[in-house]
């Protein structure tokens, strides 16, 4: 029931005060979810002994046996930083 209380709040607030309000929830919004990433991080960690056991059961991980292969980190660097190149490039249209 609470739930749904400020679901009904947070819409109410957004629909009546129009952009300004949107820009005050979205804030909020993301401060919380901040927050919650944060602490669930922590747990979820906390709960694996730490971060050196997480990493060692990470790479240790049944299903995903080469999760954590150095190939699969260099791989997803590689694509970051051709991302990041990409998006640095000043582009004036899509010439074909």
């Amino acid at each position: 029931m609470i739930l749904i209380i400020v679901w009904a709040s947070y819409t109410l607030f957004t629909m009546i005060s129009g952009a300004r309000g949107v820009l005050v929830n979205d804030t909020i919004m993301y401060v919380l979810f901040t927050i919650a990433a944060i602490i669930g991080m922590g747990i979820a960690i906390g709960a694996a002994g730490g971060p050196i056991a997480a990493v060692e059961r990470m790479t240790t991980f049944a299903e995903k046996p080469d999760g954590m292969a150095w190939f699969t980190i260099a791989v997803c660097a590689a694509a970051i930083i051709v991302l990041i190149a990409f998006w640095a490039i000043p582009h004036s249209g899509f010439a074909m």
